[in-house]
Order: C-alpha cells, then sequence, then structure tokens
C-alpha cells in the first residue's frame, strides 16, 4: 500500500513536472511565433510604407515639373504682352509721325 501511495505520488510528480514543462514550451513557442508574427507584419508595413513614399515622390515630382511648366508658360505671356505693348506704342508713334506730317501739308496747303 505503501509502495502504491510513493507511486502515485511520483506519478503525480512526473504529471506536475511534465505539465510545467509544456506550458514552458508553450509559452517559449507562443512567444517566437508572436515574434514572427510581428517581424512579418513589420516588414510588411515598411514595405507598404515604402511604397506609398515612392508613389508620393512620383506625384511631387509630376507636380514640381508642372510648376515649372506653368511658370515658363507665364514668363512667356509676360514676355508676349511686353512685345505687344512695345509695338503697339511704336505703331501710335508712327501713325502720329504721319498725322502731323499730314497735318504740316494740310496748313502748308491753307497758307498758300
Amino acid at each position: 500500500m505503501q509502495t502504491l501511495k510513493i507511486k502515485e505520488t511520483s506519478m503525480q510528480e512526473q504529471k506536475e513536472k511534465f505539465d510545467e514543462d509544456l506550458r514552458k514550451a508553450t509559452q517559449s513557442q507562443l512567444k517566437l511565433e508572436r515574434s514572427k508574427l510581428q517581424e512579418a507584419l513589420k516588414k510588411e508595413l515598411l514595405e507598404e510604407q515604402s511604397e506609398s513614399m515612392a508613389l508620393l515622390q512620383r506625384e511631387l515630382e509630376e507636380k514640381s515639373k508642372q510648376v515649372q511648366e506653368l511658370n515658363k508658360s507665364k514668363a512667356q505671356i509676360e514676355k508676349l504682352k511686353r512685345d505687344m505693348t512695345e509695338v503697339e506704342s511704336k505703331a501710335k508713334a508712327d501713325a502720329q509721325i504721319v498725322l502731323n506730317s499730314e497735318l504740316r501739308k494740310e496748313k502748308a496747303k491753307l497758307a498758300e
């Protein structure tokens, strides 16, 4: 009877040790799997972020080119406006010269 109790106690201790070892192994495995999942998720997030940054960079470059083209067009428009104003001024001056010349001729005719 005593040996049965000793064996029972021994079996109980072995079972408790096995359960503890199993719990430790399970926790260790869960920790390892959690770590792997976190690393995989982190890698995926970094890739997505990298793709987003690349897309934003391309959009920024495109907008920058558009702004450069807009500024170039504005400069061309201003140059054309200045050229047009210059042509207008020259045409008015030429017309004034012709008009003055005609007035002198008419005055000369009247004076005769």
